[in-house]
């Protein structure tokens, strides 16, 4: 049989088998309606793809915190999503397609605060530090610990929404220069404290408490996956350019060490940054595309 492996069945926990290893990773698709509510748009994109039999789906950048300037995505910070999200996991299910639901929140990377301040990271960084000039990246602001747990307990707390919603597993998203990939680099991290970059386990202890603070709340059964980069890059960009250079090449894959044993079901390898969104967005309109 041509792709025997491929298509043979997956066990990601005992409650959990997918009928094949094929499985469609998060993408946003901007389809979402106003206020970040499902829209029909989302559920028939992603039903086409239950319809082909892939093996699991992955809900891509449901917000878990209240606010978020730039971007067109889905969330569940407010119990206000649970009924588009039901009707969501509910049409998957009638494929036999298990779904995942991805949380993000673009941190740094973003290009205010919701009050149109300074973007919240692991550490104050001014222009000058920023891997790239505006208007693609902004000054940010250093969270408070209190701010630390306060973000923490509100992706728990999604997270509740999810399994409450039918979806069958989250994904923890630290990967692209996104809010939990900046405590994981040393060109945002700067902090010296229990979330530092001084150590593998120091840099990863904000996503190490949240995947647990998910398993104490959820359950044993409850799978969660999670996205890091392949290694750490960030860019520059000169005029249209992305010139990208490599910081540490594969540690992130060393510091997945420090998640203790049970505490996650797999893990997504990725690449990249925001930059290239925003370098595709650059070029966006420009390039023929004939169908």
């Amino acid at each position: 049989m041509y792709h025997k492996t491929l298509l043979s069945p997956l066990k990601l926990t005992d409650t959990l088998i997918l009928k094949n290893r094929m499985i469609k990773s998060p993408q946003s698709t901007m389809y979402w309606d106003d206020d970040y509510f499902m829209s029909d748009r989302v559920i028939d994109f992603y039903e086409s793809i239950a319809q082909g039999g892939v093996g699991l789906l992955i809900l891509a950048g449901i917000l878990w915190y209240p606010a978020h300037p730039g971007g067109i995505y889905g969330a569940l910070y407010d119990d206000k999503y649970l009924p588009g999200m039901k009707k969501f996991v509910e049409r998957m299910h009638r494929h036999n397609c298990p779904v995942f639901c991805q949380f993000h929140h673009t941190g740094p990377s973003s290009p205010s605060d919701d009050k149109g301040g300074r973007p919240f990271g692991p550490s104050r960084l001014e222009q000058e530090d920023m891997a790239s000039p505006l208007p693609y990246l902004h000054a940010t602001r250093e969270l408070s610990l209190e701010e630390i747990e306060e973000h923490k307990r509100r992706y728990v707390d999604a997270a509740v929404r999810a399994r409450e919603a039918g979806f069958d597993g989250v994904e923890v998203h630290g990967a692209h220069g996104y809010f939990l990939a900046s405590f994981l680099s040393r060109v945002w991290n700067r902090r010296t404290d229990q979330y530092g970059i001084q150590s593998f386990e120091s840099r990863t202890r904000l996503m190490v408490e949240i995947m647990e603070g998910i398993r104490e709340r959820c359950g044993e059964d409850f799978p969660i996956g999670v996205r890091i980069n392949g290694e750490e890059t960030e860019g520059v960009l000169f005029g249209g350019c992305l010139m990208a250079f490599d910081l540490e090449p594969g540690t992130y894959a060393f510091e997945m060490e420090y998640v203790p044993a049970g505490a996650w079901a797999g893990i997504a390898v990725s690449a990249g940054s925001i930059l290239i969104f925003i370098l595709l967005m650059r070029l966006r309109g420009k390039v023929p595309i004939k169908r």
